[in-house]
């Protein structure tokens, strides 16, 4: 199992690219929410399904959490570890970003506007852990 924390570290500075997963081969890594978070996975020992999060897929099943639900449970602020994804909530109530938690209110996530980046959470309620 590899040190979140450190993981983290490796992973700051990747840049965005929608629908982009990690390539061992490229020079530079881009990824998206969703790429980013199942890399993190994988390296932390955790098996995730590699489904292509975009808007068209967050219509067709509205809620995020629901699919998601059969990989993880939700747990309160409270109980949330370092690993633990963080599901974040869009402009419409429902979850449409996803990062990993990382210990102390922060967590790793890629934006479209700045790449991997290491972020404090929004206020309780803002997000859910799993």
């Amino acid at each position: 199992m590899t040190d979140v924390g450190a993981l983290a570290k490796t992973c700051v500075g990747w840049g965005y690219k929608h629908h982009g997963r990690y390539d061992p081969s490229a020079s530079k890594q881009f990824v998206d929410c969703w790429g980013l978070f199942s890399y993190c996975m994988e390296r932390l020992g955790v098996t995730v399904p590699d489904v292509v999060y975009t808007q068209e897929w967050a219509r067709e099943r509205l809620d995020f959490l629901k699919e998601y639900h059969q990989y993880a449970e939700p747990i309160s602020d409270q109980e949330a570890l370092p690993g633990d994804a963080v599901l974040m909530r869009g402009h419409h109530r429902d979850p449409n970003h996803v990062g990993v938690y990382l210990g102390k209110g922060r967590m790793l996530h890629c934006v479209q506007s700045t790449g991997v980046v290491i972020t404090q959470l929004a206020k309780e309620g803002s997000h859910r852990f799993a």
